[in-house]
């Protein structure tokens, strides 16, 4: 069992959307118990960047304790080839920070971008838990979860209303709509014996002595 209260947790996402896709029911929980987080996205063009500052806003007038929000403004697709400037950035920004979790892309992700900000992420945080959440995707998703955060109903209408609501630029695309999120939630919950749930991975696990 995971303690999380009052923990310092950093949020990596490669895209605006992608942390609130992943992990938006457990982002509400955690800041009931406490915790400061720090969310960091690596791309963030154009409007996609005014969709996330406007999802920032409305989740902390909802009260999540967001201590810090990062955005990047790296070129989307593109970022393996931005490697090492990225890794630099992200090396900056954090250098001072300690964090006890954090929460990032699957290793697994066939989004090559997903797959860089989990492999920059092992390179650079060797002290934290590393938690990898899941990104539903028309290519498939060999994502294999687990760990599991269970979520009423409320919890979940809650989270699917939001990405909706704030990421308009992301409706045309066919896999992008309230159907596709309610089922990963429904699936992740057989699977944990819930209702709705999120799914993660748990990558590197630290036992303190």
């Amino acid at each position: 069992m995971y303690d999380f209260k009052n923990k310092e947790i950093l949020f990596l996402g490669a895209h605006p959307d992608d942390i609130e896709i992943g992990c938006l029911g457990l982002i509400y929980r955690l800041s009931e118990l406490g915790c400061n987080i720090t969310f960091c996205i690596c791309t963030s063009e154009g409007s996609r960047k005014a969709e996330f500052n406007k999802s920032v806003e409305d989740l902390c007038r909802s009260g999540i304790s967001l201590q810090n929000s990062y955005t990047l403004d790296f070129k989307d697709t593109k970022l393996y080839g931005q490697r090492s400037e990225l890794k630099d950035n992200l090396k900056y920004i954090f250098k001072d920070k300690k964090f006890d979790f954090i929460f990032t892309h699957s290793g697994s992700d066939l989004h090559q971008d997903h797959r860089l900000i989990s492999e920059i992420t092992l390179e650079l945080f060797r002290g934290p838990n590393i938690i990898a959440y899941e990104i539903p995707k028309f290519d498939g998703n060999p994502f294999r979860p687990n760990l599991y955060f269970g979520l009423k109903q409320q919890l979940a209408q809650k989270k699917v209303n939001h990405l909706m609501k704030h990421y308009k630029s992301q409706h045309d695309k066919i896999w992008y709509n309230s159907s596709t999120f309610e089922a990963t939630m429904i699936l992740r919950g057989v699977e944990a014996s819930k209702l709705f749930a999120e799914g993660f991975e748990l990558v590197k696990h630290i036992i303190e002595e």
